[in-house]
């Protein structure tokens, strides 16, 4: 995961007003590229070593990303999503 992270964010042109797309990409990408579902915990402890974000950016990202469709929300057994 750590590699997949690495490429992605070297792929793309940061620019600090360009921050908010950045995530949405690398979330995006994370989520797409990813063998399993992950959670929004999981998508934060991932970034959060090379990125600075905050876990409430992931999860408003994650909410963005299903209100236009784009992903969708799954609930684990375990009550988590």
């Amino acid at each position: 995961m750590k590699e997949l992270f690495s490429n992605l964010k070297t792929t793309w042109i940061y620019c600090k007003d360009q921050k908010g797309r950045l995530i949405k990409y690398i979330i995006f990408n994370l989520l797409k590229n990813s063998p399993k579902s992950l959670t929004a915990e999981e998508i934060y402890n991932d970034m959060s070593q090379t990125t600075d974000v905050n876990l409430s950016t992931v999860y408003r990202t994650l909410n963005n990303l299903v209100a236009k469709g784009e992903i969708t929300k799954n609930v684990r057994q375990d009550k988590i999503a």
